[in-house]
This record gives C-alpha cells, sequence and structure tokens, in this order.
C-alpha cells in the first residue's frame, strides 16, 4: 500500500458511540504510514481537556467522524471548533447525512457506514494534499515568551512533555550565536555566569533555567542527534576600508569562555549524531526545532541587543516549513564550507578553536 509523505499526526474526533469505527479508521490511517491520535489512553474524568487540546494542536491533521451521535456530541464540536481556532486543518468524514453548523462550511468525505469505501476515499495523496495546503493557506497559532525565563521554562516544559508523549528522543535543529550549548553546565552561582557577557545580567532563577534547557536538549540531542547553525561573531562593515572586520558581540574573555563550552559539548559528541554549520553574519533569528513537533523562534533586532520575544508554535504544517527552511540554510552553509556532514563537526571544533586562540591573543 502507498505511504504518506511524511509520518503525520493525525487526531481523531468521534463519539464514543461511534468507538469501533474509529478504531478502524485509527486502523487504516496506520497503514498509510501515519500515526493516529485520540483519547483512548487518556485517564481522565473530563474528555474534552488540556490534554485533549495539546493533542489537537500537535496535530498535521484533525479527522473528524460525522455521524448522527457525533452531531449529538458536545465534546465532537467543542474539538471541532478547537482545531479550526487554532489552525490544525480539518478533514471531515462524514458517515451520515451532513450535519449544520461548524462542519457544514467544510468539505466531507462521505463514507459509507460500512466503510467499505474508507481505503478508496482516504488515500495518502488526499492526506499529502491537506497538509500541504495547510502548508501555504493556514494560520498558525502563536504562544508567546517574553523574557528568558519564560522561554527556557516553556521549552524545558514542551521538550519532556514531547519526549514522554512521543515515547522516544526528538531530534534538535538550532540556530544561534551559540545554542543552548553554549550554556555553562555549572551552578548558577559560579564565578563564569559573572563574566563580562549575557549571563552577568541574569538572576539566578534564569540561570537555573537556562541549564535546565541546556540539560534537556542535550539529553535528546545526545539520543536522537542535532542539527546546529552557529555564528560566534557579528560582521561589521568599515565604511573606510570596505572590509569586513568580525568583532565578537561581548568581551573577548567572555566569548571565548562561551566558545570553549561549546567546543566541550561537540567534542562530547559523534560525528553521525551532531552536525554544524558555522554561519558568519548570516544569523538573524534565533531557532529552535524539536522534532517535527514544535518550533520556537526570536528574530534579533540588533547584534549587541540580543532578543527578547520567542515565538511558540505547535502548528505541525507549519514546524514542517521551518524544518525545511533550516535544512536548506544548513546544507547552503556547508557548501560554502566546502564540508560534508560528517567533516562539519570537527571542521567546527577547529574553527572555534582558532577563534578562541585569536582572541586570546588580543
Amino acid at each position: 500500500m502507498n505511504q504518506c509523505r511524511h509520518p503525520y499526526r493525525v487526531f481523531i474526533s468521534y463519539s464514543h458511540d461511534d468507538g469501533a469505527m474509529a478504531e478502524q479508521v485509527a486502523a487504516h490511517l496506520g497503514s498509510l504510514g501515519v500515526k493516529p491520535m485520540y483519547d483512548k489512553d487518556i485517564l481522565v474524568t473530563t474528555r474534552f481537556s488540556e490534554e485533549i487540546r495539546w493533542r489537537v494542536s500537535c496535530a498535521h491533521i484533525f479527522v473528524c467522524i460525522l455521524t448522527t451521535q457525533s452531531q449529538r456530541s458536545s465534546w465532537v464540536i467543542s474539538e471541532l471548533g478547537y482545531a479550526m481556532g487554532v489552525g490544525v486543518p480539518v478533514l471531515p468524514l462524514s458517515l451520515d447525512e451532513l450535519p449544520a453548523g461548524l462542519a457544514h462550511e467544510i468539505h466531507a468525505i462521505r463514507i459509507d457506514r460500512s466503510l467499505s469505501d474508507l481505503a478508496a476515499k482516504l488515500t495518502p495523496q488526499t492526506l499529502d494534499d491537506v497538509v500541504d495546503q495547510a502548508r501555504t493557506a493556514t494560520k498558525a497559532s502563536f504562544e508567546c515568551a517574553d523574557r528568558i525565563r519564560q522561554r527556557s521554562e516553556m521549552l524545558v516544559t514542551e521538550t519532556g512533555r514531547l519526549y514522554r508523549y512521543a515515547k522516544s528522543p526528538l531530534y534538535i535543529r538550532q540556530r544561534g550565536a551559540f545554542t543552548s550549548f553554549g550554556v555553562p553546565d555549572v551552578s548558577p552561582d559560579d564565578d563564569i555566569w559573572a563574566q563580562d557577557g549575557p549571563w552577568k545580567k541574569h538572576s539566578i532563577e534564569e540561570r537555573i533555567w537556562l541549564r535546565k534547557e541546556r540539560h534537556i536538549l542535550e539529553e535528546q540531542a545526545e539520543q536522537a542527534g542535532c542539527d546546529l547553525i552557529i555564528d560566534p561573531y557579528v560582521v561589521i562593515e568599515d565604511p573606510e576600508t570596505a572590509t569586513r572586520d568580525l568583532r565578537p558581540k561581548y568581551s573577548h574573555r567572555a566569548t571565548a569562555a562561551r566558545l570553549e563550552i561549546l567546543r566541550d559539548f561537540l567534542r562530547g559528541q559523534s560525528s553521525d549524531r551532531c552536525a554544524v554549520c558555522i554561519c558568519r553574519g548570516r544569523i538573524q533569528s534565533n531557532l529552535t526545532i524539536l522534532g517535527d513537533w514544535l518550533a520556537a523562534e526570536a528574530v534579533v533586532p540588533h547584534y549587541k541587543s540580543g532578543f527578547r520575544q520567542t515565538i511558540f508554535t505547535r502548528h505541525a504544517p507549519t514546524v514542517q516549513n521551518r524544518i525545511e527552511e533550516f535544512n536548506q540554510e544548513f546544507n547552503d552553509g556547508l557548501r560554502r564550507n566546502s564540508i560534508t556532514r560528517q567533516q562539519s563537526r570537527e571542521f567546527a571544533i577547529n574553527a572555534i578553536s582558532q577563534i578562541i586562540a585569536e582572541l586570546s591573543g588580543k
């Protein structure tokens, strides 16, 4: 049987009176290479719980089984309304007469109640088309972290939750000057935090959360792997000489210390699980992508001011777009440096060592 281009997460909404149908739909979706999601394994007293909302928001597609029974279910209608509200593409399967209300505004696939035509009508191409349309037309929902601590706390919480739900480690893609792996893995009152650098202004509590962020992302990277795009310098144009002078954002001492921390992390990884691209002066935003589940991005308004607000989205079609954009940027960077993925970690370690030596000599 043909498979979908990607193992999409498909949330199934149904009336419990139609539980047997939902099981058959889930089995068919599984045969297409996608991952059915529904409330079967949630032990809650209220069906439309926070856990249900979270799963809906993480889905690539929301499949709603529309029957006479489901039309009477306030929970099905609530789930459908929530999916539409957060921009998850909706694909109704109508097993009875088309209902009125919300679902009447959406084109539904008419399926015989015996489900005998399910395989013919719910195909890999159907699912691919729904996601493709959402990647270009749907407005994604976002959450905003306004401060460093809030950003780190959200990353730590979401990473842990995704790891528990997915039951497998998350591949890490991260773009930033030093990434989370340039954060000290030491007590928040250690002297290194007080150096003339980005951490000096952070409170003890913020340092604790930054360290937690590093720990949980490092745990994922060591199991699943990571791609990093880094930029330890910012390009400054000298209008008189028209030369490009690469200057560190912070003091030489603080920059060297951060680079040493990042270099130590890279040395502890293997080249088959960790790839690194150095893009000097090209990074316009900090980006973290957890598997294909979540993207968190902060635009850097000025090279000395860093970033403040971080925008999070679990909108799966949008996360797919971010992954493709990241991969393209990463591969372009490898080509500019004339290296392969397998060579990139060692290349980055050598480049960072050279920068540290230059900074130490000034």
